[in-house]
């Protein structure tokens, strides 16, 4: 389905790196679509110069991948809601 993308991490999806012309908007949404069963997904963002489209062929994860995925370290700085550790 598609909804709006309210919070994320990614410096990629926030266009930290790309120069003022081409980031999103503040002001408007982030738009996400996903179609797991036909492998399809996509972002739509606003930019000071128009609408910007990122598509992208999906495929799930194996079983070993997920498990990886799953029990990996957590990064630098942040921290899972029940972690207690310091």
């Amino acid at each position: 389905g598609e909804w709006e993308l309210i919070w994320t991490t990614s410096d990629s999806i926030l266009g930290l790196a790309r120069p003022w012309l081409f980031r999103p908007r503040a002001r408007k949404p982030i738009l996400q679509y996903l179609d797991p069963g036909n492998g399809f997904a996509r972002n739509l963002e606003y930019t000071p110069l128009g609408k910007n489209r990122v598509e992208a062929t999906i495929v799930p994860l194996s079983e070993d991948q997920l498990e990886s995925f799953a029990y990996r370290e957590p990064r630098k700085g942040l921290r899972y809601k029940n972690d207690s550790n310091p």
